[in-house]
């Protein structure tokens, strides 16, 4: 059974330091799993650490461990040269009634 419920995704600040201007779209599928493109115009790149996108979720049943993955990414530099990324391990949510 389904223990979260995707609410909203919302673009973070990352792409946005320095005023520049940014696209941004997601999509949710019925399974609950999210997709998003973030980008950036103009010259330069965000250097500061920030969310990239806002993610809400809505707790739909107690559980003892749900669990929420960055199943992947594919993140670029400013001149579209790729960015070394670790994978990231599942994280583990107790959800209380």
């Amino acid at each position: 059974s389904k223990v979260f419920q995707v609410v909203n995704v919302a673009e973070g600040i990352f792409l946005k330091q320095g005023g520049a201007t940014t696209t941004f779209s997601s999509q949710i599928t019925p399974s609950g799993q999210i997709a998003f493109m973030n980008a950036r115009s103009g010259a330069g790149g965000a250097t500061m650490p920030a969310a990239a996108a806002v993610i809400t979720f809505r707790a739909i049943a107690p559980a003892e461990a749900a669990h929420i993955q960055l199943l992947s990414a594919t993140p670029t530099g400013a001149t579209g040269q790729p960015i070394p990324m670790k994978p990231t391990l599942p994280m583990t949510i107790q959800v209380q009634p």
